[in-house]
């Protein structure tokens, strides 16, 4: 978590998510209402921009963890940011 009360996504604290601000910073824009960033490797304390994935909708990214877990989908190995 980062100190950012500045950040629309901050906490109450005013804390964020370091992953969101590193994919925000990559991408040139904050995160749209929905979006989610997912961990690659499932190590939330792993926030190079290779191991973070931009979901589109929390639906998306719920169905992804889902579809593996039952094998349906194969898993993401490679960032899309």
């Amino acid at each position: 978590m980062v100190k950012n009360r500045e950040h629309p996504r901050s906490n109450s604290s005013g804390y964020i998510m370091e992953h969101i601000l590193i994919a925000e910073k990559h991408i040139g824009r904050l995160l749209k209402d929905g979006e989610v960033i997912h961990h690659i490797n499932s190590d939330p304390s792993d926030n190079r921009i290779e191991n973070l994935y931009l979901f589109p909708s929390i639906g998306s990214h719920h169905s992804y963890h889902g579809n593996v877990r039952y094998n349906n989908w194969e898993k993401i190995t490679k960032s899309n940011l």
